[in-house]
């Protein structure tokens, strides 16, 4: 028998900001299906960050992903670049997520230079 194919997923973005990245760090938050407390809990840290530092959460929230991906890939790459390297080793069964030690070595040998 063979096996189900699996689909790609789409992402459904977040209702205040319409950003898909928004709802899937809801997503990941959400506890026991309670995904208006993960809601909550998203966007009145969005208001918190408005509040104290004046700028767009949306764009905080973005500039705090890029500065996480500059850290854990080389400088340079593209967002599709590494998206590729990464679906080709999940196809041959070769990727493994970094650890923390890999994120020490990369600062190490690169230093911490952030987008």
């Amino acid at each position: 028998m063979r096996k189900k194919r699996n689909y790609k997923r789409i992402h459904k973005p977040d209702i205040k900001y319409d950003n898909v990245t928004v709802g899937r760090l809801i997503n990941y938050l959400m506890i026991d299906g309670k995904k208006t407390a993960a809601q909550k809990i998203v966007l009145d840290t969005f208001e918190l960050i408005k509040k104290k530092s004046g700028q767009e959460p949306l764009a905080v929230f973005n500039k705090a992903i890029e500065n996480a991906f500059a850290e854990q890939y080389p400088a340079g790459w593209t967002e599709e670049e590494m998206r590729a390297v990464i679906e080709e080793k999940e196809v041959l069964g070769e990727y493994e997520a970094p650890t923390p030690s890999d994120t020490q070595d990369y600062q190490d040998n690169y230093g911490s230079k952030v987008l």
